[in-house]
């Protein structure tokens, strides 16, 4: 037990470990898409819809 304090008080990062990670990887992957992926959105040239073609003048 001296490894795991199961037993009060728990160690701050026993408590709030899992708190801080979900963040850390939420807070990344923010970053990660607002740094490098923001700019590389949008609709390949193959997958974009055939321009209609035009109304007939009546």
């Amino acid at each position: 037990m001296a490894v795991y304090n199961a037993t009060g008080p728990q160690h701050w990062y026993l408590r709030w470990g899992a708190f801080l990670f979900i963040g850390a990887v939420g807070a990344g992957g923010f970053a990660y898409y607002w740094l490098v992926q923001r700019k590389r959105t949008g609709v390949l040239a193959g997958h974009a819809a055939a321009e209609p073609p035009p109304a007939p003048d009546t």
